[in-house]
């Protein structure tokens, strides 16, 4: 990345220093242990919705966890409408319905994995 800036800024008065070098974690499994619980509570509460797993952008603590070998997983239950998506923004907000929504799924997901 480095060489790119290098290039693309192309002034040699410039010196290009990572402050971080970022280190690669595994993915965490999708244990059925934890898919289960995911997939039979979302039907429950929302009986057209499919649980796809996906990669989420941005930095978390997932990435220490999993190096250290504990699997992690991030899940919210949260849904907005197409295109109104706004977290992080100056007008960041959440449906009131798909806040209690989400607490319920959460709730039922922590109980059936403390076991």
């Amino acid at each position: 990345m480095t060489a790119t800036l290098a290039r693309v800024l192309a002034d040699d008065q410039l010196l290009i220093t990572p402050l971080e070098v970022a280190t690669l974690s595994p993915p965490s499994p999708l244990d059925p242990v934890i898919m289960e619980p995911v997939r039979s509570i979302t039907a429950a509460i929302w009986p057209d919705a499919v649980v796809v797993p996906v990669m989420g952008l941005g930095a978390t603590d997932s990435a220490l966890t999993r190096n250290a070998g504990i699997a992690t997983y991030g899940i919210s239950g949260a849904f907005v409408a197409e295109g109104d998506y706004r977290a992080h923004g100056k007008d960041e907000r959440l449906p009131v319905s798909s806040f209690y929504e989400s607490r319920e799924f959460l709730d039922r997901l922590v109980r059936a994995l403390a076991f």
